[in-house]
């Protein structure tokens, strides 16, 4: 089976944009991918970037079951060209408990007072055990400096990862937990759907509610493949809609080995709202992308607990479902 069987299925669309390979000039790194990006009020948008070194085995003794050791790298990014520059290693202002391996994944989101991040930490104790936490950290791009504002631990009971913030403050909602479910005062509320699919960029402003892109992970003869969906809330984080899936023929290699296309940050251009997305994204777990997606390229249907069925990959033949 290969990637253009997908598409001739019906279950990918080809969104036919192109995708620029970013070479990242990092103080530290073998590989830099899953950008974060946010709008400051000035207009100036800031881009994260994952930075990592492989095959870890331990820190002060502790063995990391993972391999790999996260950095943060912060710049800002030039809208026409597409191009990074000021990029600085951004380190934590002191010794948090379950940093000692970075914060991975960082979506972006601006507040009241400065840039903010949530993304993954992975506490490890000393038999190499580890769960996925969420921690929302404070920006300071001057001084090359975070720190942390709350760990959110794990309070539902499972590892924790792709909580989206919305661009700026709503009352109604923290965070979208998953496309169906919100996070607001430390609780979760609304069911899970079981979707499958998960949260990819934060929400920002659409019509009279917000947009994301999400993402689904599924294997297809046994390699994982992702897919990207936007995905349209109202005012209260509710899910109303979606798009078709959706891929950038950019992550995918021959006979689908390891086709990863992670979205993880996302602006409207130049800061016109309804016409143009700057999105970032990960691709194969090396590499930084980032493109313009008009939004005309997404054509919309109402989302219904109905009709959710129809979006599961795994009811496909040779189609299992994975979880990330």
């Amino acid at each position: 089976m290969s990637v253009n069987t997908l598409v001739k299925d019906g279950l990918l669309t080809n969104i036919n944009v192109p995708v620029k390979i970013v070479p990242v000039d990092a103080e530290i790194g073998e590989v830099h991918y899953n950008p974060g990006l946010a709008r400051d009020p000035s207009g100036k948008v800031f881009i994260a970037i994952r930075s990592c070194i492989t095959n870890q085995k331990e820190y002060r003794g502790v063995k990391h079951p993972l391999g790999y050791e996260n950095f943060l790298h912060v710049g800002i990014l030039k809208e026409n060209s597409l191009e990074l520059e000021g990029l600085k290693l951004v380190e934590p202002e002191a010794e948090y408990e379950g940093f000692q391996w970075g914060i991975e994944d960082i979506r972006l989101f601006w507040r009241e007072d400065g840039l903010h991040g949530i993304g993954v930490i992975i506490p490890i104790d000393a038999g190499g055990h580890y769960k996925l936490r969420q921690a929302e950290i404070l920006i300071d791009y001057e001084a090359g400096t975070y720190k942390l504002i709350k760990d959110h631990g794990r309070p539902f009971g499972h590892a924790e990862k792709n909580w989206s913030p919305s661009e700026s403050p709503n009352p109604n909602f923290d965070f979208v937990y998953s496309p169906t479910q919100i996070v607001k005062d430390g609780e979760v509320i609304g069911e899970d759907n079981d979707l499958f699919i998960h949260n990819g960029t934060p929400l920002i402003p659409f019509e009279d509610g917000y947009l994301s892109i999400g993402h689904a992970v599924c294997a297809v003869l046994g390699e994982r493949t992702y897919a990207q969906i936007a995905l349209k809330f109202d005012a209260f984080g509710k899910l109303v809609g979606h798009s078709q899936f959706f891929h950038f023929n950019v992550g995918w290699r021959e006979q689908l080995q390891e086709t990863i296309e992670f979205v993880s940050g996302m602006v409207w251009a130049d800061g016109k709202e309804g016409e143009e997305l700057i999105v970032g994204l990960g691709v194969k777990d090396e590499l930084l992308g980032l493109c313009r997606v008009p939004i005309n390229k997404f054509k919309f249907e109402e989302y219904s607990d109905t009709t959710w069925y129809s979006w599961r990959w795994d009811t496909q033949p040779n189609r299992e479902e994975i979880s990330s």
